[in-house]
C-alpha cells in the first residue's frame, strides 16, 4: 500500500496451506518482505497485473491527525447507534432485557459503559486522488471496555466518501459487539483501486479469526458492489 511499482516475475505454481487447508498461488521473485503488522494478517500485501495499470493508490493516515478526527467526529454517532443495534439484537437472541443479570459466555457492555466509553479510530486509509470525484476512505474503529478482564470490544469497520464539497458520507458500515479475542469480527487491508475503460475497481485482503478472502469491488456512484471474491483458506 502506496509503495511504487516495480517488475515481478513468476515462475511456477506452488500449494501452500493457509489456515486448515490447501491453496495455491505463483512463487514469484518478490523481494525479502518485512514482518506483518497488527493491522494487516500479511507483510507487503499488493496488486500484481499482466501489464500496466491505472492503480490510484490507497494511502495510510495517520489516526492522531486531523484529518482522522474529522472522520471520527463525523461518524460518532453512527457507531454508537450500530453499536445500540447490535447490542439489541444479542439481547432478544437470549431472551433478554436491557439490564437483566447476563449469563455466561454473553459479554455486553452496559448501558452506562455504553455511555462513557471512548470511541478510537484503531486504522484508516485514503485513496490517493478522487474516485469519480470522491475521496474513498476505508476505516476501522472500536470501543473497549474492562480490557485487564478481557471484557466487551465493540468494533466499528467500513467505507465513507468524501465529496468535492467535503462532504462525508457512509457507503457502507459494520459493528459487532464482542470481546478482546475479536472472534467474529472482519478486518480488511485495501490495496488499491484499478481504473479500466472508465471504470473503477477496489482491490481488497480480508481476514477474520480464522480465514482470509481477496476480493475485488466495483466503485460505482450508488455505492460499492462486490465483483468478485476468492478465498484465501479458512477453519
Amino acid at each position: 500500500m502506496g509503495g511504487e511499482p516495480f517488475p515481478l516475475t513468476v515462475s511456477k505454481p506452488v500449494s501452500f496451506e493457509s489456515y486448515s487447508t490447501v491453496s495455491w498461488g505463483l512463487l514469484s521473485d518478490l523481494p525479502d518482505r518485512k514482518e506483518p503488522t497488527h493491522d494487516c494478517l500479511f507483510p507487503n500485501p499488493g496488486i500484481a497485473t499482466d501489464g500496466r495499470v491505472d492503480v490510484n493508490r490507497m494511502i495510510s493516515v495517520d489516526t492522531e491527525e486531523r484529518e482522522a478526527r474529522e472522520i471520527l467526529f463525523f461518524a460518532r454517532s453512527g457507531f454508537n447507534q450500530l453499536e445500540e443495534n447490535s447490542i439489541a439484537v444479542i439481547y432478544r437472541q437470549f431472551g433478554l432485557k436491557e439490564g437483566a443479570r447476563p449469563i455466561e459466555g454473553l459479554s455486553v457492555p452496559g448501558r452506562l459503559e455504553r455511555a462513557d466509553a471512548r470511541i478510537k479510530i484503531t486504522k484508516l486509509v485514503r485513496s490517493e486522488t478522487r474516485c469519480q470525484g470522491r475521496f474513498i476512505y476505508y476505516f476501522e474503529a472500536s470501543k473497549e471496555y474492562r480490557p485487564q478482564d478481557c471484557g466487551p470490544l465493540s468494533l466499528f469497520w467500513g467505507w465513507i466518501a468524501k465529496n468535492d464539497k467535503e462532504t462525508l458520507n457512509f457507503i457502507e458500515k459494520y459493528c459487532i459487539v464482542t470481546d478482546c479475542d475479536a472472534k467474529g469480527a472482519g478486518f480488511s487491508h485495501p490495496m488499491g483501486v484499478l481504473r479500466i475503460q472508465g471504470r473503477e475497481f477496489m482491490v481488497v485482503q480480508s481476514h477474520g479469526w480464522e480465514d482470509e478472502s481477496y476480493s475485488i469491488f466495483e466503485l460505482t456512484r450508488s455505492g460499492i458492489q462486490r465483483a468478485l471474491s476468492v478465498s484465501g483458506g479458512g477453519c
